[in-house]
């Protein structure tokens, strides 16, 4: 998913068009799915020129399919969930996601029967929630960071898309549950960070190694 506008980078550039080696965010994070036989991409219209320059160059662009996003991260989803054949297998990624590794995409997406499957990662810090004025300790071992790619059977996620009530849910797992589908967990990764702040996309710098 490539088309947010990336407001807390305080940047001009959309983050997932923030260059890194002379090759925008997006187009790292694509590499790590070029062994799929489709990548559908979901980009704002207002960046298809620059998208499409990087695109030309890029040895994957035979198998990548330009889809425009829409007003919400939901409408995004829908809009390329329309070009996925639903007898097959889904992975649906951030595009300031560029750190996964194939390895943990290979293990979600084979293991998709008839459920979610999605990269989790247990939370280090001690943690609070606010309630009527009041920060409320509770117990961390109960509290999941969730990553992306989080993956399905198409048809099972396209029916919960078509179901779909609540468009303020923020991941697709979510919009799978509320339409009765049952998630798994998997151990995630550290480095699977989202570039959302300038210390993100520094963490990404200095990990490029890892792209």
């Amino acid at each position: 998913m490539g088309a947010g506008s990336g407001t807390r980078m305080n940047s001009k550039l959309p983050k997932q068009y923030i260059l890194i080696k002379d090759k925008p965010i997006i187009f790292h994070t694509i590499e790590k799915f070029s062994h799929f036989d489709e990548i559908i991409v979901v980009i704002n219209k207002n960046h298809i020129s620059f998208f499409e320059k990087h695109l030309n160059v890029n040895k994957h662009k035979n198998k990548i399919k330009i889809v425009f996003g829409g007003k919400t991260r939901t409408e995004s989803v829908l809009n390329g969930l329309k070009y996925i054949d639903e007898n097959s297998n889904v992975a649906i990624h951030d595009a300031v996601r560029p750190l996964i590794s194939k390895v943990m995409i290979n293990k979600l997406i084979s293991s998709v029967r008839n459920n979610c499957v999605i990269p989790g990662i247990k939370l280090k810090d001690s943690a609070r929630v606010f309630e009527n004025g009041k920060a409320i300790s509770i117990n961390r071992e109960k509290i999941i960071k969730i990553q992306t790619p989080q993956c399905f059977y198409a048809k099972d996620i396209k029916d919960a898309y078509s179901n779909l009530q609540d468009f303020s849910l923020t991941d697709d797992a979510s919009v799978f549950e509320m339409n009765g589908g049952k998630i798994e967990v998997v151990d995630g990764e550290e480095y699977n960070i989202k570039v959302t702040t300038p210390l993100d996309l520094e963490i990404v710098k200095i990990n490029y190694e890892k792209l």
